[in-house]
């Protein structure tokens, strides 16, 4: 299978789990007061998230902002699910946009690209100046056949090389099984454990 068949299949089940109807209301905290944001930061902003899946995860500010998801599914989640934000189908290392962006963000999706390098480069450019980049992420060794960019913590570098400043850079672990779920009640990493686990990084960047 291709990494979008394993992709698809997933939100399928998902899809099946929330009833038909896939549910997406805890994401305004994650892109709000998570990262010390409130509402009123989005609105009139141009919002791009990458690795958008198909939950309509900007739909929570979709009224009062221009938001776009970019994915290489999006043509067939536009069928899975209906939401109010932009779906356009494809990749973010080779997404060529009319106007660039305000705040661009990766939650739980930068871990899927299929060249990480370039995915980086490509959001660095994607963004104005004092633009916003918010980055949420498993850590883990190896790849996955959704995850074929595995990464440690060391991202953080590879940020810093395509050209952004650090504002937040937080480690957390993964105690339950999802990364919202352990985002919910926040444990810091155990840097000292040497355990091989996944663990989750919070970033939150911006282009000078």
């Amino acid at each position: 299978m291709e990494k979008e068949e394993y992709e698809l299949e997933y939100w399928k089940k998902q899809s099946q789990h929330d009833k038909g109807k896939l549910r997406n209301n805890w994401y305004e905290r994650f892109y709000t007061a998570f990262f010390n944001l409130s509402k009123n930061d989005y609105i009139g902003k141009r919002i791009l998230d990458v690795g958008c899946g198909p939950r309509g995860s900007l739909d929570w500010i979709a009224d009062e902002a221009h938001t776009d998801g970019i994915d290489p599914c999006a043509d067939e989640y536009k069928k899975l699910n209906q939401v109010k934000m932009n779906l356009i189908q494809g990749e973010v290392e080779n997404f060529v946009p009319d106007e660039k962006y305000d705040f661009v963000t990766s939650f739980n999706s930068l871990d899927h690209v299929n060249n990480l390098d370039k995915s980086i480069n490509s959001i660095f450019s994607l963004l104005k100046t004092n633009g916003i980049f918010l980055l949420l992420s498993d850590i883990h060794r190896k790849p996955t056949n959704m995850e074929p960019s595995a990464f440690n913590w060391n991202i953080i570098d590879k940020l810093k090389k395509s050209g952004f400043i650090i504002n937040r850079n937080d480690h957390y672990e993964k105690h339950r099984a999802g990364m919202y779920q352990s985002l919910d009640d926040l444990r810091e990493y155990n840097h000292d454990n040497p355990t091989k686990r996944y663990g989750i990084i919070a970033v939150f960047a911006q282009k000078p």
